[in-house]
């Protein structure tokens, strides 16, 4: 009889405007929502799993994956929301729960849309060091931008009047802003390098009177590697607002070279000239011969000029072509007794 009293006595004890009872209902239905939306989440991940594991697209992976990280989280949330929404709580303890599941709701949805930004720039950008240092940079942007926003919604649910903060808020931002306008002038200006790609790591590119491999593209500038091994570092600044050439990009190379031969040399000479250079030229691997000209009389020379295409982008391959080229029109050259000139000077007394 006392235990059946003792039992009753506690269930009807109130705490904060509820009883045990309610407590322990509230509990029940927040244990049953999780476990049943577990159970329903468990379910659609399975055949989302076995759907996505026929495809080739890796969108619906990564949803798979969302859900399967953010999933749980989300349902605690709302099996908590729910059963607090079965009490009667006092207006003050009402409040900082209330503060509490907003702080939650909020961190869970800057979670989510940080995965999917995260998601859709990796996937535009790859998986090589570089863009997962450019990734980890727009994530850490991202995850401040968003919580600022985040901070106001929730300071605005707290009734707080924060219109004087915000304004100084705002003052000191642009502040902030106009000190570190150079080194955000190259942050913004790397997020377009990596976005647009006009060149990647390992390009051979020209940059003004800078020329070189790149080595490494980073938050504020870019190091290029000399022809003499010497680093040249760049802002990104600068990269952005300069004329680029980016060999690496070419599906084909044009040329050309011109030698000057003697005044002296006869017609039959000059034509004998022009085939030895378009038959060394037409002989030469991976290259094409667009043209072979007499285009000029100097004061001292007939001027020959010739122009050739090389097949693919590698300069070293350009290179070894134009050398070849040039050292085999020398020796037929000398083997046909045609002779180059030499630029004169006359020096009146």
């Amino acid at each position: 009889m006392f235990d059946k009293y003792f039992v009753h006595s506690l269930w009807k004890y109130k705490l904060l405007n509820n009883t045990i009872k309610d407590y322990f209902l509230a509990l029940v239905s927040l244990l049953l929502l999780f476990l049943l939306l577990e159970l329903i989440h468990k379910i659609i991940i399975g055949r989302l799993e076995k759907f996505a594991a026929k495809t080739k697209n890796k969108l619906d992976d990564f949803i798979v994956l969302l859900f399967k990280k953010l999933g749980p989280p989300a349902y605690m949330w709302i099996s908590f929301w729910t059963a607090i929404n079965m009490l009667n709580l006092p207006k003050a303890s009402n409040r900082i729960v209330g503060l509490i599941m907003i702080v939650w709701g909020v961190g869970i949805i800057i979670n989510v849309v940080e995965k999917i930004i995260n998601y859709l720039i990796g996937r535009h950008l790859g998986k090589d060091s570089q863009a997962k240092s450019f990734i980890y940079i727009v994530s850490l942007l991202t995850k401040i931008m968003l919580w600022v926003f985040g901070g106001f919604i929730i300071i605005s649910n707290t009734g707080i009047d924060f219109s004087s903060a915000l304004t100084g808020l705002g003052i000191s931002g642009i502040i902030v802003a106009f000190a570190m306008q150079n080194v955000l002038s190259d942050l913004f200006s790397s997020f377009t390098i990596y976005l647009d790609k006009p060149f990647k790591v390992g390009d051979y590119v020209t940059v003004g009177t800078d020329s070189g491999f790149v080595k490494k593209i980073g938050v504020k500038t870019t190091r290029i590697e000399g022809p003499t091994g010497q680093v040249i570092i760049i802002s990104n600044k600068d990269l952005t607002n300069a004329r680029i050439q980016n060999f690496d990009k070419l599906s084909e190379r044009q040329t050309k070279f011109q030698l000057h031969l003697t005044l002296d040399t006869t017609p039959d000479n000059l034509l004998k000239a022009i085939n030895i250079t378009k038959e060394v030229v037409e002989n030469q691997p991976n290259v094409k011969l667009d043209r072979s000209h007499i285009i000029a009389v100097t004061d001292h020379s007939m001027l020959l000029e010739t122009a050739y295409i090389i097949k693919g982008s590698d300069y070293k391959l350009f290179l070894d072509c134009q050398q070849d080229i040039l050292l085999e029109v020398r020796r037929r050259f000398d083997k046909a007794g045609l002779k180059l000139a030499i630029p004169t000077q006359k020096i009146l007394s």
